[in-house]
């Protein structure tokens, strides 16, 4: 495969230094092909794909790029350079930056990620193909809601940090706010809840990672019919519900629902009916009023919890 001009390219053959607390030097080299030799004036050059000053190694994120070694080829060979870009601890003092944790400049190394099958428990309340709510013969709700599983595939991703993320503990049992694509698939607002936020200290790692975590989002897909439309609305995790009750609204009151014997006398229900959307009750209502309610707080999750690991770092695995 051919190679671009000044582009710099990993080689193989990195050189480390490693003591009691773990990797204390990295070396890596590059290759950069120049268009045409470097004039003699010119020794700082800058080129794609080569770290930046500064920047966090993106498999050993307690290391950081601090400067470059630049060797120029001779004679015919000058147009081709070779960089060793230098890697070590930064020395921190006073109190950690706050960094903000929706970043994929964070560093990290992932262990493991990917997709786990599974299923959920839920109240078969909604049919799966039209999406209208599930009524007995005479259209009305049923007295015990039967029970159906549902699929909910869970992601996961396993990897260790340098620094530690107190914040992710909080992110447990709420649900996306917007649209969210992982590994290619795209999942609409409330349908990914974080189920699992777990954190380790990581002692002795050679690299210098001090936390490990593991992250969970499992997704829940669920068309509903709400409000009498004709066309189905994702509700995700959050629960539409059907209106009913032995209550309705007559003005600006409540009042029991009564219906008439056969013999004409009112007697109350003697279980919840359906009601339209207003909180009314007719007996030749038969159409039900679905509302949907946010069980689950909304939230942007970090970036950390479904980002891939870098070209860099599967290259060196």
């Amino acid at each position: 495969m051919s190679k671009a001009y000044n582009t710099a390219y990993l080689l193989d053959g990195r050189e480390w230094g490693v003591d009691a607390n773990g990797a204390q030097t990295l070396s890596c080299k590059y290759e950069v092909l120049l268009e045409s030799p470097l004039s003699n004036a010119s020794l700082v050059a800058s080129f794609s794909g080569l770290p930046a000053i500064g920047s966090a190694h993106p498999s050993f994120g307690a290391l950081f790029a601090q400067s470059y070694k630049v060797r120029e080829g001779e004679g015919s060979q000058k147009n081709r350079i070779e960089v060793v870009v230098e890697y070590a601890p930064i020395a921190r003092t006073g109190e950690p930056e706050e960094v903000e944790e929706g970043s994929t400049t964070l560093a990290c190394f992932v262990e493991a990620m990917g997709w786990r099958s599974g299923s959920v428990q839920r109240d078969f309340t909604v049919d799966a193909v039209t999406g209208a709510p599930v009524l007995n013969t005479a259209g009305q709700p049923f007295d015990s809601v039967p029970q159906v599983d549902r699929p909910s595939p869970t992601w996961f991703k396993t990897f260790k940090t340098p620094d530690r993320y107190p914040t992710f503990v909080t992110y447990v049992n709420k649900v996306n706010s917007s649209t969210m694509t992982i590994a290619g698939q795209s999942f609409a607002a409330g349908t990914l809840r974080c189920v699992q936020a777990d954190e380790e200290r990581v002692f002795a790692d050679a690299s210098g990672y001090k936390y490990r975590y593991s992250i969970a989002l499992q997704a829940m897909s669920n068309h509903v019919k709400l409000q009498g439309a004709n066309t189905t609305t994702q509700c995700g995790w959050h629960l539409p519900i059907v209106s009913t009750g032995t209550m309705q609204k007559v003005g600006g009151s409540l009042k029991r629902i009564t219906v008439q014997t056969d013999d004409g006398q009112e007697v109350p229900v003697g279980a919840p009916v359906l009601l339209d959307g207003n909180g009314a009750f007719s007996p030749s209502n038969t159409t039900p009023y679905a509302v949907l309610f946010k069980a689950y707080q909304e939230t942007t999750f970090p970036a950390m919890f479904t980002s891939e690991p870098s070209a860099q770092q599967e290259e060196e695995e």
